[in-house]
């Protein structure tokens, strides 16, 4: 879990484009690490709505579901050909899922 606190100086200052990523991680020996666009990435087409990708090595395939907030994305398979990530330009609507008691 990668929670942003501080929200609302370190992630809505964010423009379109701007990219935050979370520390490397290790699951089941694979490293991993997330790539949040909290204005959502330069193809994005819904306005307010954040972009989130997974980055892993190549040569991995992997089923995973990824969330922000209470928004969960529906379960994706993706094999990784080489180092990019894999995830959603249009994932959800980013207003709707900051926790405002805890500004993250």
């Amino acid at each position: 879990e990668w929670t942003l606190s501080d929200f609302a100086s370190s992630v809505r200052s964010k423009r379109k484009n701007e990219a935050m990523w979370s520390d490397e991680f290790v699951v089941m020996g694979i490293p991993m690490r997330l790539e949040f666009f909290p204005a959502g990435r330069e193809n994005a087409i819904q306005p307010g709505f954040c972009s989130l990708f997974l980055w892993c090595p190549p040569g991995v395939r992997i089923r995973y579901q990824l969330r922000v907030g209470s928004f969960r994305s529906a379960p994706d398979v993706d094999e990784y050909a080489s180092k990019m990530g894999h995830g959603h330009s249009d994932f959800c609507y980013l207003g709707a899922e900051v926790d405002t008691a805890t500004d993250s």
